[in-house]
C-alpha cells in the first residue's frame, strides 16, 4: 500500500508514517517500490518472523482491538488513496 492509504487507515499522520516505514525497510520487515515519486510498501513474508507474526495476529484478531479496528478500515483503503496529494502510478 501507499503511504497515503496507510496514513488513512492508520489515522496517523503522512510524514510519521513515512518514518515509520523507512525504518522497518532498514530492519528488512517491509520491502517497498519506487512507482515514479510514491513508494509502495509491502510486509517482507519472505522473512520467517514477519510470516509468524501476522499469523499469529491473525490467528488472535479479537485480542488485538486496535489491529481489529485498522483491518476494518482497510476495507476502505481506496477511499485513502484520495489523501495522496496527484494521482497515483497503475
Amino acid at each position: 500500500m501507499y503511504v497515503c492509504q496507510i496514513s488513512g487507515i492508520l489515522n496517523l499522520s503522512q510524514p510519521k508514517v513515512s518514518k515509520q516505514f523507512s525504518k522497518l525497510r532498514d530492519l528488512n520487515y517491509v520491502v517497498d517500490e519506487r512507482k515514479e515519486k510514491y513508494i509502495l510498501y509491502s510486509l517482507n513474508l519472505k522473512d520467517d518472523v514477519i510470516k509468524k507474526l501476522v499469523q499469529n495476529i491473525t490467528e488472535n484478531i479479537e485480542r488485538y482491538s486496535v489491529l481489529d479496528e485498522d483491518r476494518k478500515n482497510l476495507a476502505d483503503k481506496q477511499i485513502y488513496l484520495s489523501q495522496c496529494k496527484t494521482k497515483l502510478p497503475e
